[in-house]
């Protein structure tokens, strides 16, 4: 009786950031931009039906602006920026080198039709 071989999975993209703690930083400061901009426009641009609810209205909209405020002063120092563009690099390497390639499939094609047309 064989024993079958296990194979060690791939990681994923998502357990690849592990090692690069910059890139996951950078991510999360941007994945955070587009919703805070678009609930700042939307409580922006309406109005409240009542005093109370107008009120409510700009706590919310003042408590979105200060965190816009937090966001935009975050800046990496020049070391950093230099740090995130090599975790970038690498890391888009190891993703490319993850993937897979079916070899020969276009070939074993392109032969069997070049002899049927024989």
């Amino acid at each position: 009786m064989q024993s079958i071989p296990t194979v060690e999975p791939q990681p994923t993209p998502q357990k690849l950031l592990g090692p690069y703690p910059l890139v996951q930083l950078h991510h999360w400061f941007r994945m955070v931009e587009a919703p805070l901009d678009r609930m700042k426009t939307l409580m922006a641009s309406c109005r409240g039906p009542s005093p109370v609810a107008e009120a409510m209205r700009q706590r919310y909209l003042q408590a979105l602006q200060a965190c816009e405020a937090i966001l935009r002063d975050v800046a990496l120092s020049p070391d950093m920026q230099e740090q995130l563009a090599h975790e970038t690099a690498q890391l888009n390497r190891d993703c490319e080198r993850q993937r897979t390639h079916r070899v020969g499939v276009r070939r074993r094609k392109a032969a069997a039709a070049q002899m049927a047309a024989d």
